[in-house]
């Protein structure tokens, strides 16, 4: 649920890809059918004005553990 409250947070499109499964970050049934268990390597790709924000504040919860989003600074477009 944090990754996709904070993928919406942005406007790019953001997708993340297990082996040949391509999923919007964005919507919470399309991650849970993504089944990405703990070490699970995926790849993230962000397209749009503010896709590297975006991408740089994903990997940042991943980083952290997927902690608090409340922590993480918003650094989304108004």
């Amino acid at each position: 649920a944090l990754l996709v409250k904070l993928a919406n947070r942005f406007q790019s499109e953001i997708v993340l890809i297990k082996a040949n499964k391509r999923i919007d970050a964005k919507s919470m049934i399309q991650l849970m059918t993504l089944a990405a268990e703990q070490g699970t390597t995926l790849l993230l790709e962000a397209r749009g004005s503010d896709a590297q924000s975006a991408a740089d504040a994903i990997e940042k919860l991943f980083k952290e553990g997927l902690g608090d989003l409340d922590a993480l600074p918003n650094t989304a477009a108004p």
